[in-house]
């Protein structure tokens, strides 16, 4: 989104965008390349950035931090406050860039919640020369069943809102600007437009888009939606979610002098690249869970591609890990996908990624899924039958428990005891059926 705000004596103007630049997801190169152009067509004042990456101790060296990489042709001011952290260095964040000098920042910690993932803001001075301009940048919890999560997150930074940037005439109604992750219509954004109360009170702060959004020719007042999550564009079309407005530039404005008034607000950043060929527009391109097929091709290339952005040596997923990948439902799809791949190309410790490297919502059963080992004892039930096998059932079951209890054991470094809990049976049941199934293998 793109604003612009009188910031003098409803004279002079400020010009702010706020983008999501989706990490290096997808074609970057590409991306970076349309992203810098359109900043040079509207010349922003502030830009606002969410998802950047860098490296840590690689400040300002466009090689390992993105907001220098968007900053080479600007030259701006630039303040970057992590949210979280991949490892290896590399860390996930906030980033601003101004055409004036910053005097102060700092990273604000949001409150987790449980959710496993870790939000912040970034807090940023600038010297206007107007007065002092506080400037706010966020991007919460992402999944669209994590409203309660937000609405902590959203009513955490308002206190930091409010003790870092009091209203004083002397200082230039504070923005607030960000991915938000919550539709106009949630609580979380009603809060902020003062229709709703959190924690028992209520607050106000200008969403630039309805008091001055223009699209198309359309206002905001006249029904114009303004989506900054829009499946036209092809690269957010990859996520299979509804269109929708997610990306906010508020100001705690106007003020009795007028000043942090929303004259003119825009979508922009929103075109498909015109490198792409138009019918990609047109094309239906199905979830992964539909094309269960190119997902461990798809893994093998992410991971890749993110060890060598970050300079790592190149890991493999095991076939085990892989059937895992293959059969999780992916909510998130293709850049749930990758995002996973570029978190444990920085964070799995051996060559190969196994099973126990995923994170665990992926290695937890699906009930609506099929583990990827029953597939195979399927096949070779099948076969089984198919060649005459008698006496099937009794040897199948043989089989599973002799598999279920050695690698118990393996897992557990020989540990009887760890065994047994692990499976859910006593220290002498396994014993006993330890003993079985060795009987039946050398007999």
């Amino acid at each position: 989104a793109c604003c612009r705000l009188g910031v003098m004596d409803a004279h002079g103007e400020l010009k702010v965008i706020s983008l999501n630049i989706w990490n290096k997801s997808g074609p970057w190169p590409r991306r970076r390349e349309f992203i810098r152009r359109e900043l040079d067509a509207w010349a922003p004042d502030l830009v606002g950035l969410q998802e950047v990456l860098r490296l840590e101790g690689r400040a300002g060296d466009a090689e390992g931090d993105q907001l220098a990489e968007l900053n080479q042709r600007l030259g701006f001011h630039p303040a970057y406050a992590k949210a979280t952290e991949f490892g290896g260095g590399l860390q996930f964040g906030n980033g601003l860039l101004s055409r004036f000098p910053i005097v102060e920042h700092t990273r604000i910690a949001l409150p987790e919640c449980d959710s496993g993932e870790q939000r912040s803001a970034l807090y940023a001075l600038v010297q206007h020369p107007e007065g002092p301009l506080p400037v706010f940048v966020t991007h919460l919890n992402w999944k669209l069943h994590h409203g309660a999560v937000r609405q902590r997150q959203i009513s955490s930074l308002i206190d930091h809102v409010f003790r870092l940037a009091p209203l004083d005439e002397r200082r230039l109604p504070p923005i607030v600007m960000g991915d938000f992750n919550a539709e106009p219509d949630s609580d979380e954004m009603r809060f902020m437009r003062g229709l709703t109360a959190l924690d028992g009170r209520t607050v106000y702060f200008t969403d630039c888009w309805i008091f001055a959004g223009q699209d198309g020719g359309r206002h905001a007042h006249e029904g114009a939606p303004g989506y900054t999550f829009d499946s036209r564009n092809p690269y957010a079309a990859l996520a299979h979610e509804p269109p929708r407005r997610i990306d906010y530039i508020y100001v705690r404005g106007p003020d009795r002098k007028f000043r942090g008034e929303p004259l003119e607000t825009r979508v922009v950043c929103n075109a498909a690249d015109p490198t792409d060929p138009l019918d990609v527009l047109r094309l239906r391109v199905p979830p992964l869970r539909e094309r269960r097929e190119d997902i461990p091709r798809l893994a093998e290339h992410f991971l890749a591609q993110a060890s060598i952005e970050a300079g790592l040596e190149p890991k493999r997923f095991a076939a085990a890990a892989l059937a895992v990948l293959r059969e999780y439902a992916w909510p998130g799809n293709v850049r749930q996908l990758e995002n996973v791949c570029r978190r444990l190309a920085v964070l799995a410790s051996g060559r190969q990624i196994g099973v126990g490297d995923l994170p665990a919502e992926l290695r937890i059963d699906t009930p609506t899924l099929r583990p990827a080992w029953s597939a195979a004892l399927a096949d070779w039930v099948e076969q089984e039958l198919k060649g005459g096998s008698e006496a099937l059932h009794a040897r199948a079951m043989a089989e599973f428990e002799r598999v279920l209890l050695e690698v118990a054991l393996t897992i557990n470094d020989g540990h009887r005891q760890n065994a047994a809990r692990a499976l859910g049976v006593g220290r002498n049941t396994l014993t006993r059926k330890l003993g079985s199934s060795r009987k039946r293998k050398s007999g």
